[in-house]
């Protein structure tokens, strides 16, 4: 079984036994390495977070945060190919 497919399965279990799961990218990597004896072979690309998320059992979670709407969001490489 490949990391996607861990991924996959323990948050299936997770939801089967009432909790969320939230998978996320936004961590120190260096830190996590450090602190958990990450071999130097392996790379920490992700890490879900488990729990109950803020909202009643049943319904689709909603926008956690405020985000800017795609045509406000203007990326380096397109802004400078635009002149």
């Amino acid at each position: 079984m490949g990391p996607d497919a861990s991924v996959i399965v323990v948050t299936l279990q997770a939801l089967s036994i009432g909790f969320d799961a939230h998978q996320f990218r936004a961590f120190d990597r260096e830190a996590v390495e450090v602190e958990f004896g990450v071999p130097r072979e392996w790379e920490v690309s992700t890490m879900t977070a488990f729990g109950v998320a803020a909202h009643a059992p049943g319904e689709l979670p909603g926008v956690s945060r405020d985000r800017r709407s795609r045509d406000e969001v203007r990326w380096a490489r397109v802004s400078a190919e635009r002149g």
